[in-house]
């Protein structure tokens, strides 16, 4: 019985995947107001962290939103080598379109962003899938976030 209990608790243990954390500050090229600030890789997800901060002398509330994970408007990953998109599975502590948080001049709100787990290095986070976006609109896009070795 002792030994069975062993090869369980050996077995559970080199199962878990410990996972990687990476604290950051990489600002959008886009807007300087939001940046990534903590990339998790878990097995089987890609977790990013995002604080977006409305500047203190805004002279109104700003809206903040993102769209349908489903939707061509929706953050996506792009591997700058090979050119694939990797879609947004969900995110939490955001309002999902139509909905809408409403932010006061200085106010802060992190939230996340979760895709599915990927092998690059380096990505770019961008708004919108590239070939449907609007010239109407403006997007947040992170260029060239890099993962340290480890």
């Amino acid at each position: 019985m002792k030994k069975l209990i062993l090869i369980l608790c050996f077995a559970l243990a080199t199962s878990v995947y410990a996972g990687e954390v990476y604290e950051m500050y990489h600002a959008a090229s886009t807007n300087p107001d939001i940046a990534v600030t903590q990339i998790e890789l878990t097995e089987d997800s890609t977790i990013i962290q995002l604080s977006y901060t409305v500047p203190a002398d805004a002279t109104s509330n700003k809206n903040l939103w993102l769209a349908q994970p489903s939707s061509v408007e929706a953050f996506v990953i792009l591997d700058p080598a090979s050119k694939q998109v990797y879609s947004m599975k969900y995110s939490e502590g955001v309002a999902i379109a139509p909905h809408k948080d409403v932010l006061q001049p200085g106010e802060q709100k992190s939230f996340t962003i979760v895709f599915d787990r990927f092998p690059m290095k380096r990505f770019h986070l961008i708004e919108g899938q590239p070939s449907h976006r609007s010239p109407d609109n403006t997007y947040w896009d992170f260029m060239n976030i890099r993962l340290p070795r480890k």
